[in-house]
Parts: C-alpha cells; structure tokens; sequence
C-alpha cells in the first residue's frame, strides 16, 4: 500500500473518479490492472507517456478528461 492509496480509497466510488497514468511513468509506475477498478471510478494508462502524461500526451489527456466531463453531464 503506497501512501496516496489511502485518500484514493476514502473518495473511490463516492465521486466519479478520473485517473489517468502514463505507461512509461518512472517516477510512480501505473499501477497493476485492475488495482484502482471500482465503482465511478475510470482508469486510464496512455501509451508512450511518463510522469507528465498531460504534456507528453496532451492530446490523448485532454480527450479523455472532456470525455469524463461531458459523461457527468
């Protein structure tokens, strides 16, 4: 248990959750699958992407977060 799993949990499934990773992420590795998989809860790891997922695929990550919007209404 890392020590950002904590407050993950407490929120997880009680709001719609957002979480976006880079598969090439060094400095905090993506997570195994299915560890974050819970209700209201959408998890995404980018191809090609490191720590700074929203730079080096900005594209990708603003699609993703407008996808999660627009699906809250």
């Amino acid at each position: 248990m890392t020590a950002a799993e904590p407050a993950f949990v407490d929120v997880a499934g009680t709001v719609p959750t957002l979480v976006i990773w880079g598969a090439d992420d060094a400095v905090v590795p993506p997570p195994a699958t299915g560890e974050f998989a819970r209700d209201g809860v959408s998890v995404h790891v980018v191809p090609r992407a490191g720590h700074m997922v929203q730079v080096e695929a900005a594209d990708e990550f603003n699609r993703l977060v407008g996808d999660f919007l627009r699906h809250l209404g």
